[in-house]
């Protein structure tokens, strides 16, 4: 049975073959220059952010909202937001628990925390990962603007 709604959209400056034939769109441009007519000027669900820039990024999510498209149950989800228990690459910077990948990720969670976000980061401990045998994650942390829950509709 084919799905009835929701397209996933992916914005790349490379080209990146759709998984699907009718319910991903793949968008070939930097992501400082999309708009909200790339998204068909829909709603916006759900943003996973793995550019590794944090101006080009926030900008774009600021066009979107600004558009009228992110609602307050929009989930935002951070790629690359773990440290590495070692060096992994040339370029790894040290930190004082670990070596970090990149900062645009990690700099965004705290820019969206600042703007009243709430986190929840996927971040298991070196020693969980090498005790469990687990391969070693870069992490993400999903966040959501934070809404009261109400227990009672009077």
């Amino acid at each position: 049975m084919e799905p009835t709604q929701g397209i996933m959209y992916t914005v790349d400056i490379q080209e990146v073959p759709p998984v699907h034939r009718t319910r991903h769109k793949t968008i070939l441009k930097d992501v400082r220059a999309l708009d909200a007519a790339d998204v068909d000027n829909r709603p916006v669900n759900l943003i996973f952010l793995d550019a590794h820039l944090v101006e080009p990024q926030m900008a774009m999510f600021d066009r979107l909202d600004e558009a009228g498209l992110i609602s307050d149950a929009i989930v935002l989800a951070f790629h690359d937001t773990h440290l590495w228990p070692y060096p992994a690459a040339d370029w790894a910077v040290k930190t004082p628990e670990g070596f970090m990948h990149r900062s645009a990720e990690r700099d965004m969670v705290t820019i969206f925390k600042q703007r009243g976000w709430d986190a929840f980061m996927l971040h298991p401990t070196f020693g969980a990962m090498k005790a469990g045998g687990l391969a070693f994650r870069h992490g993400m942390v999903v966040m959501q603007r934070y809404r009261e829950l109400k227990t009672s509709w009077e």
